[in-house]
């Protein structure tokens, strides 16, 4: 979440953005929808509520609080022990520990580069990558309060028929833009750059951990470049 210093400094850009985009299509040198697009980023931005003073910020990484397990009244006093031998529990949790961490750091990586950009600049790509990675950074902060509090992880739910390869990419495709002029400039400035950030985390990747992590980025940044090429030429 934004303070207030760090919420006028991106709303200044926004607005400054956005007379630019107004200035710039009457000659020609820029679209309709690039207009709506800066207006609604600097709508969104007035509309943003930032943290009041003495907050913490978003770039302290506090623990989340533990999520205990539903209990019965026969277990209701007794100690939460590890459901897992000592050492996998121990293992886990740093393993875990680490890849918060990690997502913490990446995360204010990128907060921090908010103020080096001129204000004309569209700054939605990093904003989404810094979205990103902090609910990645709760995702994984949920899961050791959860693991400290019960012993284990929570049960993962059983394969939904809407998280069929097939449906998410059918989805996906819905969503694309039907101008083939706007589907090109999704593709060249967001799509592709995913992919290519996607494999240089791969191969600067130190642990196995964070190489996973980023083949699975990788290829789902791949599979989303393909269908839009797929989309483009079916344009043509």
């Amino acid at each position: 979440m934004m303070n207030e210093t760090e919420w006028k400094a991106q709303r200044k850009k926004a607005q400054a953005n956005y007379e630019l985009k107004k200035m710039l299509v009457g000659a020609g040198r820029a679209t309709a929808a690039e207009v709506e697009e800066a207006r609604r980023i600097f709508d969104a931005l007035k509309a943003y509520q930032p943290e009041a003073p003495g907050v913490d910020s978003p770039c302290v990484d506090r623990p989340a609080v533990p999520t205990p397990a539903p209990k019965t009244a026969a277990v209701e006093s007794a100690a939460v022990v590890p459901g897992m031998p000592v050492p996998e529990f121990t293992k886990l949790l740093e393993e875990l520990t680490i890849e918060r961490q990690e997502y913490h750091k990446q995360m204010c990586l990128r907060s921090n580069r908010l103020g080096d950009y001129p204000d004309e600049t569209n700054l939605k790509d990093l904003v989404d990558e810094i979205q990103e990675y902090k609910a990645k950074r709760n995702a994984v902060a949920e899961k050791i309060a959860y693991l400290k509090a019960n012993g284990r992880l929570p049960a993962t739910p059983g394969p939904a028929d809407d998280n069929a390869p097939e449906v998410q990419e059918s989805a996906f495709l819905a969503n694309l833009p039907a101008d083939r002029y706007e589907l090109n400039k999704l593709l060249v400035n967001s799509l592709m750059p995913k992919l290519y950030r996607a494999k240089k985390g791969l191969a600067g990747a130190e642990s196995e951990l964070w190489k996973a992590h980023y083949r699975k980025e990788m290829a789902k940044a791949k599979a989303a470049v393909d269908a839009a090429k797929r989309q483009l030429s079916a344009m043509a």
